[in-house]
This record gives C-alpha cells, structure tokens and sequence, in this order.
C-alpha cells in the first residue's frame, strides 16, 4: 500500500502542471506556439542525447527497443487503417496509439518499482517509442497535411532524431561528459518533464469547447488500454512459457511499457504542424488521467505491485 501511494504521489503532480499550462495558455494564448516549438527543437534533442548516451548497451537487452520500435510500427499503421477520415485526424491517431508516454510520466513509475540499474533498462527499451516517434511516428501526423515529399523534408530537419542519433555515438564510444555538461543536461530533463505537462494544458486551453466525437475517443482508449496491454503482456507470456530469452526483469519492463498512456509529443508534434491540436491536448489528457487508475490496478493485479 505504501509503493501504491508513492506511485500515486508521484503522479498527481503532473495533472498540476497541466492545469497550469491550460490557466497559462487562457491569458497568455501566444505561448502557446512557442513552448511546443522550444520543447521539440531544444529541450527533447539535448534530453535524448544525454540519456541514450548514459546507457550501456548489452546484446540480451538491446533486443528490447528492436522490439517496441516493431510495436510501434504495427500498431500505428493499425490504427491508421482502421480510423477513417481524411482531415488528418486519422495521422494524429495513428501517431498517438503507436507511441506512449513513458517519459516523463512512465519514468517516475519505473523509479518506484525498479532499482537503479533496471530503470536504465527501462530507458533504454523506451527507445523504440522514441525511434518510432522521429520517423515513421513523425511522417504519419505530418502527412495530415503535407505531401508525402514536403513530410519527408520536414522529418529530416527534425533535431529530436539527430540526437537520439548522437547519444546513440556517445554510448557507443564510451564517451564520458565533463561534469558541467551533465549537470545541464540533469537541468533539461526537468524542463523536459515539465514543459511535457503544460504542453498537455496549453493545447486544452486553445479548445473552443470540449466535443468531440466518440471515433476519436474510443480509438485512443481501445489501442492504449486494451491492445499495447494484450500485445506486451502476450509477449512477456510466450517469452516465459516457450523462448526464454528474456529474464523475468526484462518481462516486467515489457509489460509496464504497455500500460503507459498516450504521447503529450503527441500534442507538441500536432501544434507544431497544426493538426488539430486541440483534440490532440483533450484526447491526450482523458488518457493520461484514465492511466492514473488504470496502471496502479493492472500492476497490483499482474503482482507487480
């Protein structure tokens, strides 16, 4: 019960930054642009960097981004397929059920139940979201409105990836940063986690009004809380019962990634490209508060908790 109400805990502050971020987004409406645009062209890239570059790959665990990228994949063009609509409603879709948010608000969760070196690992499988994400994640949303050439163009200016690329290099050079270096870079997760939650705010105070029709709510709340579940939860079975090739850590990693709700990128991605970002700020928050039940009750039933 104790774990329970730190996880708990750890959660709520969250829904306070995006009620911040929508108060914020009301009176000050033009900041709204700006904070997506600072958090995916400086904040994210330096953020991605540093941590991958932290990490220590091993041949056993490095099949796990691998694996979540595939996910990804399959369950983004799922979801584009099976969405309908041509006002790029469907690309946001597809872009949000294929990714999660195992950032910041995953991070918190893994720091409660795993020691030290399994939230590593948990970092490091969470690459494949973040792969997934600055490619084909970042394609799918911004062909909501461009050609196919013109999202191209845009996804290879996009700094996120350059430096998911980069920490990629130092990790595998064994670089080690100069003090000062990993300071700020301790000093850009924060705003990272931050600037992740008022996103979420600062889209929902750009909504006229809180309709939306029940395609657009259903999906996400199906892909997210039913299908990552079944696909995760069904990989970490076979792999118990027949392969064998992970340990039972890597399974529960697994199987907690597949509870994470939607990308607030998801919002960040949709305002800088605008498409339709106020669904995307509305759509992401009701996922993100169903996850605050939804993820305690699924780790106490599965014995993780």
């Amino acid at each position: 019960m104790d774990i329970l109400l730190a996880l708990v805990l750890k959660m709520l502050p969250l829904y306070g930054i995006m009620a911040a971020g929508y108060v914020l987004g009301r009176k000050f409406p033009d900041t709204v642009a700006p904070t997506s645009t600072l958090q995916i062209f400086l904040i994210a890239p330096v953020v991605l960097a540093a941590t991958i570059g932290g990490i220590t790959f091993t041949p056993e665990y490095l099949v796990l981004p691998i694996l979540f990228y595939i996910l990804c994949c399959g369950v983004g063009l799922f979801t584009y397929r099976i969405a309908g609509g041509n006002d790029g409603s469907r690309n946001l879709l597809a872009f949000a059920c294929g990714s999660s948010n195992n950032g910041y608000f995953g991070l918190p969760i893994a720091m409660i139940l795993f020691p030290p070196e399994l939230v590593g690992v948990f970092l490091l499988a969470g690459l494949g979201f973040i792969f997934y994400e600055n490619t084909l994640g970042y394609y799918l949303i911004a062909r909501g409105r461009f050609t196919a050439r013109e999202a191209l163009a845009r996804l290879s200016k996009l700094p996120t990836l350059y430096g998911a690329l980069l920490g990629l290099l130092i990790s595998a050079l064994a670089i080690t940063l100069p003090e000062p270096l990993t300071i700020a870079a301790g000093n850009f997760r924060g705003a990272y986690v931050v600037l992740g939650a008022l996103i979420i705010g600062l889209g929902l105070s750009r909504a006229k009004g809180f309709e939306m029709d029940r395609r657009f709510l259903a999906i996400p709340l199906i892909m997210k809380f039913m299908v990552w579940p079944a696909l995760t939860f069904g990989v970490a079975w076979v792999d118990a019962q027949y392969i064998h090739f992970f340990d039972a850590n890597a399974r529960s990693i697994i199987m907690l990634l597949g509870l994470m709700p939607l990308p607030a990128n998801a919002v960040a991605f949709a305002l800088q490209l605008n498409v339709h970002p106020e669904k995307a700020a509305l759509v992401v928050f009701l996922n993100t508060l169903v996850a605050l039940f939804f993820i305690p009750v699924m780790l106490m039933l599965t014995g993780m908790l």
